[in-house]
């Protein structure tokens, strides 16, 4: 009804230039993507910033954050081939 929070989600996989690509979208109120700051900022920042990081470590991996124009965040993973021209992705088959 009418006031209520929308609560879809909406995930999708796909390759894309050797790539594997996982794209999360939700149509809720969003948040800000700024990165954290100097004294912890959110915990969501943090969590976010967490994954990031470990997917650049494990698997140079990238994580980015961007606003739906419908309203809501779009988060797009994309991790590269662990060996060029496979589909091999740290381990598992995309």
């Amino acid at each position: 009804g009418r006031g209520q929070a929308k609560s879809h989600i909406t995930v999708r996989t796909r390759s894309e230039n050797g790539n594997a690509v996982i794209r999360i979208q939700d149509d809720g109120k969003g948040f800000s993507a700024s990165p954290v700051t100097a004294d912890g900022g959110n915990d969501i920042h943090v969590g976010l910033n967490n994954v990031r990081e470990r997917l650049k470590m494990m698997c140079n991996g990238q994580l980015t954050i961007t606003p739906a124009e419908t309203g809501g965040s779009v988060i797009t993973i994309i991790i590269p081939p662990s060996h060029p021209g496979t589909n091999e992705y740290s381990g598992a088959v995309f």
